[in-house]
């Protein structure tokens, strides 16, 4: 995503916090291969849903993860630990 690049992933884990379907990539059952090739030759085919995809995707990494953010985040985890000892 940081790469303007659209992304294929299934919903396990963290990604759903990150990726929507359709938006900044595309969700594909776990072990299923033709529905990450369906989903590999749909970016392909279309250039303009692809780049569209990309753009997105790079925004949610500017508005979320950078690493001020993240440390900012791993700050309040930190002192939210600390305050309950």
């Amino acid at each position: 995503m940081a790469a303007r690049t659209p992304v294929i992933v299934t919903r396990k884990g963290g990604v759903t916090m990150a990726v929507k379907d359709g938006v900044n990539g595309l969700f594909v059952r776990p072990r299923n291969s033709k529905e990450i090739a369906s989903a590999v030759n749909r970016l392909f085919a279309n250039d303009a849903l692809a780049r569209k995809m990309g753009e997105r995707g790079r925004r949610v990494v500017e508005e979320r993860f950078t690493w001020t953010k993240i440390a900012a985040r791993f700050d309040k985890l930190y002192q939210d630990v600390y305050l309950y000892r």
